[in-house]
């Protein structure tokens, strides 16, 4: 009696495969649309506005600086 379930238990259950088998397709879908997206272009007007705020840091730590510090640097120039 005991013979009958063991060779069965190197199987899944049809239900555990099914599972798993969307699991999988789940998870190849996720991948495609990660890499999808990845694989995009930054939009322009995206970009002008990155730039833009860049600019803005830019100034903004050029403010915070000593003057003492940017007058080497002007006389180095």
């Amino acid at each position: 009696m005991a013979s009958g379930g063991d060779s069965n238990t190197n199987k899944p259950a049809p239900r555990a495969a099914k599972v798993q088998s969307k699991d999988r397709d789940m998870g190849s879908a996720l991948r495609t649309v990660y890499q999808k997206t990845v694989d995009e272009d930054v939009p322009a007007d995206l970009m002008a506005l990155l730039d833009k705020l860049k600019d803005v840091y830019d100034s903004t730590l050029l403010e915070e600086v000593p003057s003492s510090i940017l007058d080497t640097h002007r006389k180095l120039d």
